[in-house]
């Protein structure tokens, strides 16, 4: 089980290693290692997923993790015990009014946890605005189409265009705050990391895959995509090559929700 706070846990109250698996050793007057991941939430997801295997990995190789959460949404993932899960504590009314509040709770707790580094799955702005001054290593990720630049706030009002403006002024100065960033592609890599600074270390990290487990079914002639139904995931471009190929006994089934 996995022990879910709006408030910090320190360092000393973790619970113990789960029996029969020790975590990697340390050598003697070694320091501990503090790892804080935060991302929008813990559903369902493949960034999601990235980042309980990360956390998992991290607490297994005797790393103090903490895991910011964005959002009060319930965790679908099992994590190890020896994570903390932190939590804003308060409901979403008015959105912009709830980005100004998780960006202060964010730094509020990034500032108590003293975390050497804080990897960044989703939303780089908000913690670059709440790291902004720590001494916590920032280190963000583009874990979609580099073609693709969502807004928390889309719509064809004045009020909306006036904040799509400031958004995209102020992503621009977040991505001078990042000490390293991570791509999925080599080609990402090559259009996004121009806009960060000279010194920002970029990494290319492809999807990491974990064993699968084979089940006894009866295998049919189709194409299965999962994940969220929205534009940067590019089911069109699925869609339309699925058109091209000439045959009659195969189907392409998407799954999810969305629009």
């Amino acid at each position: 089980m996995t022990r879910t706070s709006s408030h910090l846990v320190s360092p000393e109250s973790r619970q113990p290693a789960r029996r029969g698996e020790e975590a990697a050793p340390r050598t003697p007057g070694q320091k501990r290692s503090k790892l804080a991941i935060t991302i929008p939430h813990l559903r369902t997801g493949g960034s999601e997923r990235t980042a309980a295997e990360l956390a998992n990995y991290a607490a297994k190789n005797g790393v103090d993790v903490d895991v910011i959460l964005m959002s009060n949404a319930e965790v679908f993932f099992d994590l190890d015990p020896r994570i903390t899960v932190h939590k804003p504590g308060f409901p979403k009314k008015n959105r912009f009014v709830y980005y100004l509040k998780i960006i202060r709770y964010m730094r509020r707790t990034l500032k108590k946890l003293r975390s050497d580094a804080l990897v960044v799955l989703g939303y780089n702005l908000i913690p670059a605005l709440a790291a902004q001054g720590l001494a916590t290593e920032l280190i963000g990720t583009h874990r979609t189409s580099p073609q693709d630049r969502l807004v928390p706030l889309r719509g064809k009002t004045i009020f909306h265009t006036l904040f799509q403006s400031i958004y995209r002024i102020t992503l621009r100065w977040a991505y001078l705050r990042y000490d390293k960033m991570i791509y999925q592609t080599e080609v990402a890599r090559k259009i996004l990391h121009p806009e960060y600074r000279a010194n920002c270390r970029a990494t290319v990290l492809p999807n990491f895959l974990r064993e699968i487990k084979e089940y006894p079914v009866v295998k049919q002639k189709q194409i299965i995509s999962v994940g969220r139904l929205s534009v940067e995931k590019g089911h069109r471009f699925l869609v339309e090559a699925f058109a091209r190929i000439d045959t009659t006994d195969w189907r392409l089934v998407l799954l999810g929700d969305g629009f």
